[in-house]
């Protein structure tokens, strides 16, 4: 009998040292470089590889997965089980930030960010060997009166992948204007009243490491007007899934940007439209900017009030100016023979009636760098 009772005895000792928690992290991954190189700035997603060696996970416990740099957590991602998790279960969590979760979206981009700053690095340095990214996991049971369970094998617990922070470097290429569409001609002319509304520039990545940020800086200048701009760069993907603001190593991705009317010129020549990338640790500033000069002409190619056609008389008690040939805003004077001012405005190209208070008599009308004498009868 006391033999009978050894062995339930020791079946019940096995069961229950086998029914206890162990979660291991298999490894953690993180979509750096060849060589363990990741970008500063970046807020690229990473991924932990679990399992669960112990008993079973029940359906309403919480997993969590604790996540530190340099040994300080600043992240904790967790689920709560829906279905129960069985030993020898092997899952992933996926940190990513991902506008398919709007709710998470903000917290986890700010979490990765966290990841490529000098904030939560060795030193305060923003660039450098020795980051280490690791993570282990609890769960915490229904009935555990809000503690987590003890892990029986501490050797499995934790997983960590090592890096190394590196310069960046971005240069902005290829700028064009989209829209609207033909409004440029191929020496770069647009007719004076049309406007830019888009222009397009290629984005490239010129380093091997893989650069993901959802909001990307821009410096715009358009006629000496600049300003800074943030965009939301394009949608890419990888091995890890599909990501806004992924650009590939050694890759261009195309960006727009929209343009200011009220910056454009308003008179015929030339001007410049330039973009410039700004990125905080850039290992080359000189093909940072790209500059397109485009020249605002007349439709008729005419460049000078000299080549307009100008035709000054009065009709009706009112004085008629006849413009042609030009899409430039002209000053007009009018004066009397007394040499006052009587009018003073602008004309543009076709006809313009002016009423002019005044006696019958001869008024000088200048309208840009043209002067005619004009008689009221």
């Amino acid at each position: 009998m006391k033999k009978i009772f050894t062995l339930i005895a020791a079946s019940f000792l096995a069961v229950t040292s086998f029914a206890q928690t162990d979660l291991a992290v298999d490894a953690i991954n993180y979509d750096t470089g060849a060589n363990g190189e990741y970008l500063y700035g970046a807020a690229g997603p990473f991924s932990i590889v679990w399992s669960n060696q112990g008993s079973d996970i029940n359906a309403g416990d919480t997993v969590f997965a604790f996540v530190s740099i340099n040994g300080a957590l600043f992240t904790a991602p967790g689920f709560i089980a829906s279905a129960p998790i069985t030993a020898g279960t092997v899952d992933t969590i996926n940190y990513h930030a991902t506008t398919n979760d709007p709710n998470s979206f903000a917290t986890r981009l700010s979490n990765l960010s966290l990841i490529a700053s000098s904030t939560l690095t060795i030193g305060g340095n923003p660039v450098g060997p020795n980051r280490e990214l690791s993570a282990y996991m609890q769960v915490f049971r229904t009935n555990g009166n809000g503690n987590a369970d003890a892990d029986v094998d501490n050797t499995n617990d934790t997983a960590s992948v090592a890096y190394t922070l590196e310069e960046g470097d971005f240069s902005a290429t290829n700028l064009s204007v989209v829209a609207p569409a033909n409004v440029v001609n191929a020496n770069n002319e647009i007719e004076l009243g049309n406007t830019i509304d888009t222009v397009s520039f290629d984005f490239r990545n010129n380093s091997d490491v893989d650069f993901f940020h959802y909001l990307t800086t821009f410096e715009r200048s358009v006629n000496g007007n600049l300003d800074t701009v943030s965009l939301v760069l394009p949608r890419g993907a990888n091995a890890y899934g599909a990501f806004t603001g992924f650009v590939e190593g050694g890759n261009s991705i195309t960006v727009t940007m929209s343009v200011d009317p009220a910056s454009l010129p308003t008179t015929v020549g030339d001007f410049d439209v330039c973009v410039r990338s700004i990125y905080a640790d850039d290992a080359d500033d000189s093909n940072n900017e790209v500059c397109v000069t485009y020249t605002y002409v007349n439709p008729t190619g005419i460049e000078s009030i000299e080549d307009a056609s100008i035709k000054t008389y009065f009709a009706n008690n009112m004085l008629n100016i006849s413009v042609e040939n030009t899409n430039e805003i002209l000053d007009v004077a009018v004066t009397n023979v007394n040499g006052q001012v009587v009018y003073t405005g602008k004309a543009v190209n076709g006809l313009n009636t002016i009423d002019i208070q005044g006696a019958a008599g001869v008024y000088m009308v200048t309208v840009g760098s043209y002067t005619e004498k004009v008689v009221k009868f």
